[in-house]
């Protein structure tokens, strides 16, 4: 279970680096927000699982 949830807790903030760093310059800022909103998903989703 800590393993899952270090895992998903891992993955979203990667992505959310990811996306701020390496897809800003091709997306559109509402595609960005969309991404923003889907990472901060996963960090809730990471401790509902918990």
């Amino acid at each position: 279970m800590a393993a899952t949830f270090c895992l998903l807790i891992a993955l979203a903030i990667g992505l959310g680096a990811f996306g701020q760093h390496a897809l800003a310059a091709h997306l559109a800022a509402k595609q960005m927000a969309t991404f923003g909103t889907a990472t901060d998903y996963l960090l809730v989703q990471s401790v509902e699982v918990v």
